[in-house]
């Protein structure tokens, strides 16, 4: 239902995913990809955020136009956006959208951030919702435009990509995505709340004949980002 307070919470964001952190009446903040806040090398992705789209957009959260983006500058000056390189790009591939509302959006409910140990996050249920394109090869069975999908609770893997303090930024895990589910919001519940803690950035190249039991990575929510996040949010 459109009032689910979990899927409000879940954007769709022109060919990618997005999880909202906060929402009034005159701003939207959400987490996403780098690689979905760059139509081009020079260019932004002003395609509406959509809370709890279901098909078409939500009649009561409506639609949001980005204003603001905020992104690693790591994934911009490597071309990660015109030359991929998973080995190097997954790391920086993090991003925030601000949104101010368009007519007759009212703000959604919205999820906390949060960064964790991978042994803390692994001793709990752990979700992923987002919105995948159809059109591509991995797109779920009977897969519908615009309609949310998710998976079942999943496990972290290997972790690589270190910053100071030992905080790994890249985390393989065992959940599906496909293209159009990037940006997405890893997340888990504590004290009945939500809280997200990575987006999600790139898979194996394998698809149905891979044998990881770690195929697809999460770029992590890291100390400094959750630092960046608060002073966007505060």
């Amino acid at each position: 239902p459109d009032a689910a307070s979990i899927y409000q919470r879940i954007a769709n964001y022109g060919g990618c995913s997005a999880n909202v952190i906060s929402a009034n009446s005159t701003r939207l903040v959400a987490t996403t990809a780098g690689h979905c806040v760059f139509a081009t090398r020079n260019t932004f992705n002003y395609s509406t955020v959509d809370p709890r789209r279901n098909g078409t957009a939500s009649p009561t959260w409506g639609t949001w136009t980005p204003v603001l983006f905020g992104y690693q500058p790591e994934y911009r000056d490597l071309d990660c956006e015109e030359d991929w390189d998973g080995s190097i790009c997954i790391q920086h591939d993090i991003a925030i959208v601000i949104a101010v509302p368009n007519s007759g959006a009212t703000p959604p409910r919205s999820m906390g951030w949060s960064y964790a140990s991978k042994s803390w996050l692994n001793a709990r249920n752990k979700y992923r919702r987002g919105y995948p394109g159809c059109s591509e090869s991995a797109s779920p069975a009977g897969c519908t435009n615009n309609n949310l999908y998710g998976d079942g609770a999943f496990n972290i893997g290997p972790l690589s990509h270190p910053i100071m303090g030992g905080w790994n930024r890249e985390m393989a895990v065992s959940t599906d995505w496909s293209p159009g589910d990037s940006g997405s919001g890893a997340y888990f519940y504590s004290g009945g709340y939500p809280y997200v803690f990575g987006v999600v950035s790139a898979s194996s190249s394998c698809q149905e004949t891979c044998t990881s039991s770690y195929p697809n990575f999460l770029r992590r929510i890291t100390p400094d980002w959750f630092d960046f996040i608060s002073d966007v949010v505060f």
